[in-house]
């Protein structure tokens, strides 16, 4: 204290020592050190520390911050949706298919987008499938071209959509208008519009899996961010929307579409006025990058996408997790694990007795016995007038025919080598594998589990095969690196799995009737034919559908 005046220790500091202060300092108390008084203000302004918070939202950076002036004008022209671009990855809760989108910047425009994500696969008929000495299988060849939809954007922000916003007091309260559809000028009688909007989070102690929300329990969401996706005021009121900058969600938000229709419109039908019709309000939130992310622990977790038959081709996340920390199953999945057959229905190249002799079933599982087993008759009748989502394949023969064949591929056996305990586990081959539906289709719609392979390790192991379908040859340029594209081959393969085969685990397919009614899980087996590739055995039509791993770095690129 001198003269009566209390001296600010902070401003005293050398000045290498308070930029180092204010290079902790995240971009709202940048802002608010910045307005404090004329030294900070020079400190804060500091370009560089703006390219910092910049970059650290931007998966692939940026070199330039042009078209703007500085680092800290392009912070402030898309503040507060950094958090699109950096989660990159968003699905929307439109019943039932739901809709993949891919977030980035775009630094030709300074904009902000956001492109659905879509995947075409060939015109090839479905092919059969003759195992030796094993059933007759029909599968669709799977190469799927997975790109995004240029057409249009399902989001664009740019500066000068945000601008008037931000003047406003209750900015993150105001629906962005979004000029995506390229209708808004002249006097056109009709054009479609589209609005975006802020969310905010439920509170964590108000949820349960049954509150109409978004995303749904069965999927993760960054810090347990989940938001209403429910109603009755098409999510007008506030009590949806935040009040201040703090409560913006940056896991979910809205986009608002509808059709207006102006005075102009022929025969004056909306009696001279302004008319807006088939508004659909859809939510979209984002998925944890670790979850994602694939690691040398978890190698299958992931993006895919999927055969889906009629359906066309599908997103799904398949999450690993370890069996001691993963939520327990539904009451339907675990019956469905526990009528697993135990023989007779999974077939390999190393024959039914070296399947039985893996077959590492805790003793309280098999104390079941013949009550749970699943016979082919009872599984025959469960699919009677019943439709999976991956669609139903006529023609295809009964499972009794097919567990006549399998019976007989006990000569197999002889074939195949013994394998060690080495060869069947390690550090990857661990962990329950679940697939979740991030679009889906008329009978499993979008947030719902498609399968489980409840433990990809010794516990859960069928055996291995050597079929050429599943071990297909590498293709590689003159580097001797795999092509774009290219799915796994025996060098991809986890641990010492090469001369073994593909992995093939006990697993479950969530199927049901049209409009999701009568779900239920029914035993299948999963094929793992690499870190990139997969394939689902439905024993109920003896069919096999085929996943693949998207590249999400290839769809980030601009």
């Amino acid at each position: 204290m001198s003269n009566g005046v209390r001296q600010n220790n902070l401003l005293g500091l050398p000045a290498e020592i308070i930029d180092q202060i204010i290079s902790l300092l995240d971009p709202r108390d940048l802002v608010k050190a910045a307005a404090s008084c004329q030294l900070l203000r020079q400190h804060a302004d500091k370009d560089h520390l703006w390219h910092e918070h910049v970059q650290e939202n931007l998966p692939n950076p940026v070199e330039s911050p042009a078209p703007f002036d500085s680092w800290k004008e392009m912070y402030s022209a898309h503040y507060p949706h950094w958090f699109l671009p950096k989660h990159k990855i968003w699905f929307s809760d439109s019943k039932p298919y739901g809709k993949l989108l891919i977030a980035r910047y775009d630094h030709r425009r300074g904009c902000i987008e956001a492109y659905t994500v879509v995947a075409e696969r060939s015109d090839e008929q479905y092919k059969d499938l003759f195992w030796r000495d094993g059933p007759a299988l029909s599968y669709h060849p799977f190469e799927p071209k997975v790109q995004l939809d240029l057409n249009k954007p399902e989001l664009r922000l740019t500066r000068d959509d945000t601008r008037g916003v931000k003047r406003q007091e209750n900015s993150v309260k105001t629906e962005i208008t979004m000029d995506i559809h390229g209708q808004q000028q002249g006097r056109a009688p009709q054009r479609l519009s589209s609005t975006f909007i802020y969310t905010r989070s439920l509170p964590p102690n108000l949820t349960t899996p049954q509150t109409a929300m978004w995303p749904p329990s069965s999927l993760p969401s960054p810090g347990g961010q989940r938001t209403r996706n429910l109603s009755d005021t098409a999510f007008r009121s506030t009590g949806h929307k935040p009040s201040r900058p703090s409560e913006v969600s940056d896991a979910t938000f809205r986009i608002r579409t509808w059709m207006e229709f102006s005075n102009f419109f022929p025969a004056q039908m909306l009696g001279g006025g302004l008319g807006r019709v088939a508004e659909e309000v859809k939510t979209f939130a984002t998925l944890p990058a670790e979850c994602y992310t694939p690691t040398k622990e978890k190698p299958w977790q992931g993006i895919w996408v999927g055969d889906y038959s009629s359906h066309g081709c599908e997103f799904i996340l398949v999450t690993q997790t370890e069996i001691e920390s993963a939520k327990p199953m539904p009451e339907k999945l675990e019956q469905a694990f526990r009528r697993w057959p135990r023989s007779n229905v999974g077939f390999t190249d190393r024959g039914l007795e070296q399947l039985e002799d893996n077959d590492h079933v805790e003793d309280q599982e098999q104390d079941h016995g013949d009550e749970n087993a699943l016979t082919a008759d009872r599984l025959s009748a469960w699919s009677d007038n019943m439709s999976d989502s991956s669609g139903s394949w006529n023609g295809s023969r009964s499972l009794s025919d097919s567990s006549q064949s399998r019976r007989g591929s006990s000569s197999a056996s002889s074939q195949a080598s013994e394998l060690s305990s080495a060869q069947i586990s390690g550090p990857q081959c661990r962990g329950r594998l679940e697939a979740i539906k991030l679009t889906g289709d008329p009978n499993i719609p979008r947030g719902e589990v498609t399968f489980v392979a409840e433990d990809i390790g010794p516990r859960g192991l069928v055996g291995y095969t050597k079929e050429p379908l599943f071990n297909p040859p590498e293709r590689c340029d003159e580097t001797g690196t795999p092509e774009d594209g290219a799915f796994a081959g025996s060098k991809e393969r986890v641990g010492k799995l090469d001369q073994s085969g593909a992995r093939m685990v006990r697993s479950c397919g969530h199927v049901a009737d049209r409009g999701f009614r009568q779900d239920f899980y029914i035993p299948s087996q999963l094929i793992m034919v690499g870190k990139n590739r997969l394939a689902q055995w439905w024993f109920d039509w003896d069919h096999v559908s085929f996943y693949q791993r998207v590249d999400l770095s290839k769809l980030l690129n601009i």
